[in-house]
């Protein structure tokens, strides 16, 4: 089914309005319309970890993301590695095995997406 599903996927990964709204519905990705878009929406979340009563322990993510957006950088990689890294350190993830520590440092999370 996983493989199925990955294949249906990739198939339109070519065709720009397509994959972006198959992407969101059987992929479960965020869509954007607009790099502006992501840029508020990241505004928004780190805006919202900077705050006292925040309960979120992504700031380091957003912060870096945000530092791309400014400066023209690409950081969305970096950022989810450090975030990930941030998280093992304080014990918030806890990777058990070789394939979950390079599922989290490529993506920023060991759960399997």
């Amino acid at each position: 089914m996983w493989f199925g599903k990955q294949m249906a996927l990739s198939g339109l990964s070519g065709v720009p309005l397509a994959r972006d709204v198959v992407g969101h519905y059987a992929g479960g990705k965020d869509y954007e319309m607009s790099p502006i878009a992501s840029l508020i929406h990241n505004t928004d979340s780190l805006l919202k970890d900077m705050d006292s009563n925040s309960t979120s322990d992504r700031f380091i993510k957003h912060a870096l993301t945000e530092a791309g957006y400014i400066f023209g950088l690409p950081l969305g990689q970096p950022a989810s590695t450090a975030q990930f890294l941030s998280d093992v350190w304080t014990g918030s993830q806890n990777p058990q095995d070789i394939s979950e520590w390079w599922r989290g440092v490529t993506t920023g999370n060991t759960r399997d997406h």
